[in-house]
């Protein structure tokens, strides 16, 4: 009972963090790698109503998803292109929040992983048991999955996604519930090495120091979880194309924003840059995101898109196009607010320009020119 109701509360912070402008706890909005298409949603009174891909040559969308009826509620989260850009993947998870929400059993809550092929302009289901969660491996071979099972007690699946049979099954640590599903949270490896951003309380680590406390990667390697960082203060990271070397980024409280790096498996970590609170605000329950390069770190605070070149050590802010206050709410829970921002997401479209979704309003805010 006690991990259900933390996990209803940090499903409602995370949702009204999204619509208050810390953009796309859900992951609604996702540029393809290729840069040509994105993901969008439109925002109904009670759910998110329609799932949207928009072609951002051509400026024209097509519906990818609806809900059924409007009695009927649903949630749909978890946007991930798979690297060819041909498809992607999401979760339709029907009363959401309900019974334990991200982390019910199957039995609560059926959710079901969509698949659509945007040559032919197919929706599939994958044939994948009541996932929570999934990521595509670096070369698209694998689909890794989070599976609820136990109220303490989740896995990880590995899937080979040309015949969607599952190869292996990981064990997370008891307890350990990931950040949120907007950040990167789990990379697959192609040595199907998995590397993962989550939450342990502190009884976790009294009674098994290996296993700090607090908001910390982990990599599986050996048949276990390995902590790569103590601190407990991650809130989002990033893998090089090479698999070799990961990114993070820390929030210290009441101090500013740090960007570490090590190199992968061992060695070290170094930082790469802090931020103080005064240059750039950071805190805890923002969205960051790493470029594809990763030498870029992006964020939005209400008007302000807010980029760290880690190259040359500098931040530089833009400001966002303001948009006329919308009545929002909060849906299940019944709540309305009166917001000036309504962010439902941003993505990084290649590394020199942002994609943004606001409303009804999609934005491409271009780095380059703007530097210029």
């Amino acid at each position: 009972m006690r991990n259900r109701v933390f996990v209803r509360l940090v499903a409602l912070i995370a949702l009204t963090i999204a619509l208050l402008g810390c953009a796309g706890v859900f992951n609604w909005v996702r540029v393809s790698p290729d840069g040509d298409y994105v993901t969008l949603v439109n925002h109904a009174e009670k759910t998110i109503d329609i799932l949207l891909l928009y072609d951002l040559s051509r400026r024209e969308s097509q519906v990818v998803y609806k809900r059924p009826s409007e009695e009927e509620s649903l949630l749909l989260y978890d946007v991930q292109w798979r690297p060819d850009s041909r498809a992607f993947s999401f979760i339709v998870q029907p009363e959401p929040f309900q019974d334990g929400g991200l982390y019910a059993e199957e039995k609560d809550n059926q959710s079901a992983l969509m698949l659509f092929e945007v040559n032919s302009r197919r929706l599939l289901k994958l044939p994948i048991d009541a996932p929570k969660l999934a990521r595509w491996s670096r070369d698209g071979r694998r689909l890794l999955t989070l599976k609820s099972g136990s109220k303490t007690q989740s896995t990880l699946e590995i899937y080979a996604t040309d015949t969607w049979v599952r190869l292996r099954t990981l064990p997370m640590p008891e307890d350990a519930q990931f950040v949120s599903p907007d950040t990167l949270l789990m990379q697959l490896l192609d040595d199907e090495t998995v590397v993962a951003l989550m939450d342990l309380p502190a009884s976790a680590e009294e009674s098994n120091p290996t296993r700090p406390a607090g908001k910390n990667l982990y990599r599986f390697h050996f048949n276990r979880w390995q902590p790569l960082t103590t601190t407990g203060d991650v809130y989002t990271f990033w893998i090089a194309p090479l698999q070799d070397r990961v990114r993070w980024v820390r929030v210290v409280s009441g101090q500013g924003l740090a960007v570490f790096e090590r190199p992968l498996p061992t060695h070290a970590p170094r930082r790469l840059a802090f931020i103080s609170h005064e240059i750039a605000p950071a805190r805890e329950g923002q969205v960051y995101r790493f470029s594809p390069d990763g030498n870029q770190l992006a964020w939005v605070i209400e008007e302000t898109l807010y980029v760290l070149n880690l190259s040359e050590g500098t931040v530089r802010t833009f400001g966002i196009i303001d948009l006329q206050p919308q009545t929002v709410s909060l849906g299940i829970w019944g709540e309305t607010k009166q917001m000036r921002y309504p962010m439902y997401g941003f993505d990084w479209r290649g590394n020199d320009a942002l994609v943004l979704q606001r409303g009804d309003k999609v934005e491409v805010i271009s780095i380059h020119r703007a530097q210029e």
